[in-house]
C-alpha cells in the first residue's frame, strides 16, 4: 500500500506543476520520433516508431508500435507492440506490450510487466511481478519473482536471490545452472481465468478504443461548441477540471444512495445515477481530447488524430499494472470535471 501511495503521490505531483507544458520539447508525437538529446523533465513521447537514446531527468512516458528506449530515466512507463529496452536505467519500470525484450540495462527498484512475450535479461535490484504467455528469464534479479504465464524459461545465466513463484499448470523449464534461492508453486489458473487475462481483456480494451472513438467523432461532428470549450480550456484549468471531477465522482453516488433509501426520491436516485454512469463512460473521452489537444495542438492540426492519441494514450496506460488503476481514477475524474464545466458554463 505503502509504494502505491507514493507511485499516486509522483503522479499528482507530476500532473500539478508547471511544467507539465513549459516546454514543447517534452511532449513529442509523430509517425517516427526519434529523441537523442537530454530531457530535462518528464517526457511524454509518441509515434508509429519510438527510439530514445539519451537521459531523462524525469518520469518518461512511451508508446508507439515499436518502442526502443536506451537512455536513463527516474521511471519508465513503455507500452507498444514491440518493446524494447536496452541498456537503460531507472527506477521502477512498466511496461506492456506485444514483444517485450529486455536486452540489458538495470532496474533500480521493481519492474512490472505485461506481455504476450516476454524476455528479460537485465538486472533487477528488487522484485518482479511478470504476467504473459511465454517469459524467459536470463538477469538477476535480486528479489523476489511472481510470474503468472503458460511457459517459464529460467535459463542458465539467471539468478533469483528472492522467491520465484509460478502457478502450478505452466510449464517451467528451470536449467540446473540457474541460481534460485527458493521456489514456490502456487495454485494454477483454469482456463476461464486464463482467458479473462489474456484475451478477453486485450480484445475488451481493443473494443472500447473503437467505441469511444466512434462516440468521441459523433461529438466531433454534432457537438463543435462542446469541442471548441475543451480546446479553450488551458493547463491552469488542469487542476481545477481534477477538482470538479473529484466532488461529481465522491458526490453523485453518495447523493444517489441517500435517495434510493427514501420512497420519494428513488426515481430521481435512478435517473441521476444513470445519468452518472454516461457521463463517467464519456469522461475518457473528454479527458483524452483535452489532453492530447493541450499538448499536441501545435504540432497535430487534425482534431480526429488528437481524439484517437488521447483515447488510445488513456486506455494503454490503463493496461500497465498499478499504474492503470490511477489513471483510470485520473482520467474520469478530470473527464467529469470538464463534463460538469461545459454544463454550467453558461457562455
Amino acid at each position: 500500500m505503502k509504494k502505491y501511495f507514493k507511485l499516486l503521490l509522483f503522479l499528482i505531483l507530476f500532473i500539478s506543476t508547471p511544467v507539465f507544458a513549459s516546454s514543447k520539447d517534452l511532449f513529442r508525437a509523430d509517425k517516427d520520433v526519434v529523441v537523442n538529446e537530454e530531457l530535462n523533465g518528464s517526457s511524454f513521447v509518441a509515434g508509429y516508431t519510438v527510439d530514445i537514446d539519451s537521459k531523462v531527468n524525469g518520469m518518461l512516458f512511451a508508446a508507439g508500435n515499436k518502442v526502443d528506449v536506451d537512455g536513463s530515466s527516474d521511471y519508465l512507463f513503455a507500452a507498444g507492440s514491440n518493446v524494447r529496452i536496452d541498456g537503460a536505467s531507472f527506477m521502477d519500470g512498466f511496461i506492456a506490450g506485444n514483444f517485450i525484450n529486455l536486452v540489458s540495462g538495470t532496474v533500480n527498484r521493481d519492474l512490472y510487466v505485461a506481455g504476450e512475450v516476454i524476455e528479460i535479461n537485465s538486472d533487477i535490484e528488487r522484485n518482479a511481478y511478470i504476467a504473459g504467455s511465454t517469459v524467459k528469464i536470463n538477469g538477476n534479479i535480486n528479489g523476489n519473482a511472481k510470474i503468472y504465464a503458460e511457459n517459464i524459461e529460467i535459463s542458465d545465466s539467471a539468478k533469483i536471490n528472492g522467491i520465484l513463484t509460478y502457478s502450478k499448470d505452466s510449464k517451467v523449464n528451470i536449467s540446473k545452472s540457474a541460481n534460485i534461492n527458493k521456489v514456490n508453486i502456487v495454485k494454477g489458473l483454469t482456463k476461464k481465468d486464463k482467458t479473462d487475462i489474456v484475451i478477453t481483456k486485450i480484445y475488451n480494451a481493443f473494443i472500447s478504443i473503437v467505441n469511444m472513438y466512434l462516440i468521441g467523432v459523433l461529438i466531433l461532428v454534432f457537438g463543435t461548441k462542446i469541442i471548441s470549450k475543451i480546446e479553450s480550456m488551458t493547463k491552469d484549468e488542469f487542476i481545477s477540471n481534477l477538482g470538479y471531477g473529484l466532488i461529481t465522482f465522491v458526490l453523485v453516488p453518495m447523493l444517489s444512495f441517500i435517495l434510493a433509501i427514501t420512497m420519494i426520491g428513488l426515481g430521481a436516485a435512478v435517473i441521476a445515477f444513470i445519468l452518472y454512469l454516461v457521463l463517467a463512460y464519456l469522461s475518457t473521452i473528454f479527458s483524452g481530447y483535452y489532453i492530447s489537444n493541450l499538448l499536441l495542438k501545435n504540432k497535430i492540426s487534425n482534431k480526429y488524430v488528437l481524439l484517437l492519441i488521447g483515447i488510445v494514450g488513456i486506455k494503454l496506460l490503463k493496461l500497465i499494472p498499478v499504474l492503470g488503476s490511477i489513471v483510470g481514477i485520473l482520467s474520469l475524474c478530470l473527464g467529469l470535471g470538464i463534463i460538469i464545466r461545459i454544463l454550467f458554463n453558461r457562455k
